[in-house]
């Protein structure tokens, strides 16, 4: 959901999904129990499926709430009980005042063949040219 929030397609979407959910069972759950086919195959893609489901209900709502402008407490409810951790990030935000934004944008570059007459920048670093350059760019606004 979070990817479909900064407006990912669905297959960028479960390519983040899967992404972030192969570092946290390698990285914080590792350190409790060894990560498992379930872990890596079943949860990135039912995560991927139930967040689709659950995106849909969000976007329901809140067209619902702009074209009435009213939000009842089950909307409130259905908004907090699909992004728990949004919501979280969002009152605390109001609460001290604060407008932040973080967006985190994957890309790939495919650096030209030397030979090709392609004028391309060379990125710093140990990039040779006919390499492809995969990254991400982060911008926290606040």
């Amino acid at each position: 959901m979070r990817a479909q929030e900064r407006c990912y397609g669905e297959r960028e979407s479960f390519l983040y999904f899967a992404l972030l959910s192969t570092i946290y069972e390698f990285g914080i759950e590792a350190f409790f129990e060894q990560p498992s086919i379930q872990d890596l195959f079943v949860t990135p893609i039912v995560g991927s499926w139930a967040g689709g489901y659950f995106m849909k209900w969000r976007d329901q709502t809140r067209s619902r709430i702009t074209r009435t402008g009213a939000t009842r407490s089950r909307d409130k409810a259905l908004l907090v009980a699909t992004d728990p951790l949004g919501s979280l990030n969002g009152w605390i935000d109001r609460k001290m005042g604060w407008e932040t934004d973080l967006a985190v944008y994957p890309f790939v570059i495919q650096m030209p063949e030397p030979d090709s007459g392609a004028s391309l920048r060379r990125l710093p670093g140990p990039f040779p040219a006919d390499d492809t350059v995969i990254g991400l760019r982060a911008r926290l606004t606040f």
